[in-house]
């Protein structure tokens, strides 16, 4: 491209004592440095000016009027006081600007020239936030603006042979600083690329001086922010940059807005959580400060960050706006502050942006593999994504009503994009929670389907769909095959909490509880707030022997869902075994008064002591401390309306086991079925996979099943009973009152033998 010498107006920036910021903290003066240079070049852009060079600590722009020039250089200058202001450290950088006139070649986007030169010699002589002018510069500003001039004198400047005037420029107080000028037709630069004001970015960029200080309508959050104290962090800080993105506040003056919004704070923590040179907080901690006035320093300190997000989300009309702050909770300061606009089509390019302003600010590394994995949005349909999040909305509470919103909406999802992994993967987790909850006949569904979603959902890897497959698997006791998983979750996420709350599971389960609870208390470290992480490791504690180290978190747990009978059990066994016998034994009562009131018999290891990945040496000291404190052992006839003649004898079950049958029956959640052999060898099956082995045989009249390896589960104990009003179809023929619980089923004739 040819050179092109021109007149023009130029200006030079940069910062006083860059070397002695950058000797202080470099990470941090870069950082600071690089934000400022920004937020300059935006407010040149804004006045109609061009950057032409940004490099190190100075910085060139070009004008076509003086005026714009010094708008932009006074409209930067406050802001750039007001913004140093929340820093709570002395690392503020501070710029000092001069503006000339002069003769400048341009070429390849650099500008060189006498005009430069004279500019960068003015900038060496303002002060720390001020502004330097050439006579030839203050002779071409209209009277009618309101700015004070202070004359300087002639001054002698390296490279000029003759003395050059220099005016110094400010605000007359009480004025405010003029918005760019409408242009009718935009201006002609370099290539033949039209280049016009953005008038209403300008208008926003426009600054209201008001007597003492800045008030700066872009940027709407309070800059006082009190430093959270070291003293108080309830965790020490990890070794990388920290950060907890709090939930967005919602603008839209619409309520039905929040899902939205939710769901654009929960896919910033996603996207954030992949990338491995961050700390980030989990979604269920964060969302336990929505709604509420709470203070950053105690978000830091309570769950143990150094950065922390918060903005704003508003969309109305078909456009979206998007205010986010990243805080400094240490200093007290503000990395950065910005406001982003668009369509709400352009959903995924806003979330993109926010996301690198904050790699940026942290000077985060991206490997390849994460970079890749930003790129790639989970769908690229608009329409879909509204309603996953919809769907992941509703998700999150676990009643009928909720997650009857969350089917629709997760199948609407995926019918707009069949191809949309994290969707189906979602939808397959909303079956595991309907089971858990007993809930699957009213929604609907089919267990028998799972096997179809989860190919789905593992079409591309999301954490969603990795934890669907080990929830399938665990169901499963396939046991050996979810390690391989777990390991492909840590690769794609290493935030993601129930990544180490699995492992940690998968260890206890083998016993291994040292690390079991190195994993748990990482899964808790990572989500502070979820009781599904602090409950398991009071468990393991428990299971470790460590009875005063597991009371304090089984009672968070317990506390915090008062419905989850598996902590309730555990900490009244803690209690138990540490000889708090009155406060055991009135958990033991809440406990029985809850099971009832869910419709359950109690039973000592019916109700508390069959955790599928229990290991022994659990479920020893949960019975031991459950039967110190009252739990009943058995479930007596007369509980069931039984009477003895409804009881199935020895002989009797003698003569079914010589005969090769098969026992189905009905749960909450599915249908299981075991195969009887006259070897003695008895398959489990659950929704239609068999999970284990047993050897079985009737010992009184008792049957009565021994597991085989891999199984840890106990040994279980069973009497039957004949069901008055059951029948074969309904397969509810048979009561079986065992160690397990209490089951209806019906026997059929078995053809196959025992492979």
């Amino acid at each position: 491209m040819a050179n092109r010498s021109k007149l023009a107006v130029i200006l030079h920036a940069d910062v006083v004592g860059s070397t002695v910021l950058v000797q202080k903290d470099e990470r941090i003066a870069h950082d600071r440095l690089q934000s400022a240079f920004r937020r300059l070049s935006d407010t040149i852009g804004s006045y109609g000016g061009t950057t032409h060079e940004l490099r190190g600590d100075a910085l060139v722009g070009e004008f076509d009027r003086a005026s714009d020039a010094v708008s932009a250089a006074l409209s930067f200058q406050a802001a750039n006081r007001a913004h140093n202001e929340r820093y709570g450290d002395d690392i503020r950088p501070e710029v000092r600007i001069g503006i000339s006139l002069g003769e400048v070649v341009i070429a390849d986007r650099t500008v060189t020239g006498a005009g430069v030169v004279l500019a960068q010699r003015l900038e060496q002589l303002a002060e720390p936030g001020g502004l330097c002018i050439s006579a030839a510069i203050r002779e071409a500003l209209p009277t009618r603006l309101p700015f004070q001039y202070g004359p300087l004198g002639e001054q002698t400047l390296k490279g000029f042979d003759e003395p050059v005037r220099v005016f110094f420029v400010a605000l007359d107080k009480e004025a405010s600083i003029p918005a760019p000028e409408p242009v009718v037709a935009p201006a002609v630069v370099e290539g033949g690329a039209r280049r016009g004001r953005r008038g209403l970015i300008a208008t926003v960029l426009a600054l209201l001086l008001i007597a003492s200080g800045v008030t700066f309508w872009l940027q709407p959050w309070d800059s006082r922010v009190e430093p959270a104290r070291p003293d108080k962090m309830a965790y020490a800080l990890p070794d990388k940059p920290s950060i907890a993105v709090l939930p967005l506040a919602n603008l839209s003056n619409d309520p039905e807005q929040a899902y939205f919004v939710d769901g654009m704070t929960e896919d910033l923590i996603t996207d954030l959580s992949k990338l491995s040179g961050l700390f980030v907080i989990a979604r269920h901690s964060v969302f336990a400060y929505k709604g509420k006035v709470i203070g950053i320093a105690q978000v830091a300190e309570e769950l143990g960050v150094r950065y922390v997000l918060e903005g704003s989300v508003r969309r109305a009309g078909g456009q979206l706006r998007i205010n986010a702050q990243l805080v400094d909770a240490m200093s007290g300061g503000h990395l950065w502050a910005e406001r982003y606009d668009g369509s709400a089509a352009d959903v995924f390019a806003l979330q993109d942006r926010v996301t690198g302003a904050i790699v940026a600010a942290l000077s985060v590394t991206l490997l390849p593999s994460e970079a890749q994995a930003l790129a790639e949005p989970d769908t690229e349909i608009p329409e879909a994504h509204d309603a996953f999040l919809v769907g992941l909305a509703h998700h999150q509470s676990k009643t009928l009503e909720s997650l009857t919103k969350a089917k629709i909406a997760l199948e609407r999802a995926v019918a707009l994009d069949p191809g949309f992994a994290r969707a189906w993967a979602v939808l397959t987790e909303l079956y595991f929670h309907a089971s858990y909850r007993d809930l699957v006949t009213e929604l609907g569904l089919d267990m028998n389907d799972i096997p179809v979603l989860l190919e789905k959902s593992l079409t591309r890897p999301t954490v969603e769909g990795y934890e669907a497959q080990l929830h399938w698997l665990g169901s499963q006791s396939r046991y050996d095959e979810m390690a391989p998983v777990i390991q492909r979750m840590v690769a794609l996420d290493s935030n993601y909490p129930d990544t180490y709350g699995w492992r940690g599971l998968l260890a206890a389960r083998r016993g291994d509880t040292a690390s079991a609870i190195v994993d748990f208390r990482r899964a808790v470290r990572l989500d502070p707030h979820k009781l599904d992480n602090v409950g398991p490791l009071g468990k393991v504690e428990l299971q470790a022997g460590h009875v005063s180290e597991a009371i304090p978190l089984l009672e968070k747990a317990a506390a915090g869902d008062p419905h989850r009978t598996d902590f309730g059990a555990a900490l009244t066994a803690a209690y138990a075994l540490s000889g708090r016998m009155d406060e055991a034994k009135a958990s033991a009562e809440r406990l029985v008064a809850l099971r009832r009131s869910q419709g359950h018999l109690v039973t000592l290891t019916g109700s508390f002591g069959r955790e599928r990945l229990a290991h022994p040496d659990y479920r020893q000291r949960l019975l031991e401390g459950l039967r110190l404190a009252g739990i009943p052992d058995t479930v007596r006839a007369e509980d069931l309306n039984l009477s003895p003649a409804h009881r199935v004898m020895g002989p009797e079950l003698e003569e079914e086991a010589r005969k090769a049958h098969k026992a189905v029956g009905n749960i909450p959640g599915g249908q299981w079925m075991s195969e009887s052999f006259p070897d003695g060898t008895r398959v489990h099956y659950w929704l239609g996979k068999e999970y284990a082995r047993s050897d079985w045989s009737i010992e009184g009249d008792e049957s009565v099943a021994r597991y085989r390896a891999p199984s840890t589960r106990a040994d279980n104990r069973c009497a039957v009973y004949r069901n008055p009003g059951g029948t074969k179809e309904s397969l509810d023929e048979y009561i079986s009152v065992c160690d397990s619980g209490v089951y209806t089923y019906s026997t059929f004739p078995l053809q196959r033998q025992v492979d």
